[in-house]
């Protein structure tokens, strides 16, 4: 088996990574929550439109049982 160099050895300690700008930072999480806030409004319209197809079903379900009960 071939084994892996550590990288995480490679990084420099914290202090000496360099940092962004403020106001970089700022624009990146202001992009970052606008995509979070995307995201999540995506997933509750799929969730909304999950609760209608369950809905649907579970009134298909309702009419044939009450065809095949009265067919009976």
């Amino acid at each position: 088996m071939k084994r892996v160099p550590d990288h995480a050895s490679a990084l420099p300690p914290v202090g000496d990574r360099v940092r962004a700008e403020p106001e970089s930072c700022a624009q990146f999480f202001a992009a970052l929550d606008a995509a979070i806030d995307r995201r999540v409004s995506e997933r509750e319209a799929e969730a909304a439109g999950l609760e209608v197809l369950a809905a649907a079903v579970e009134a298909a379900a309702a009419i044939l049982k009450a065809e095949r009960e009265s067919a009976a």
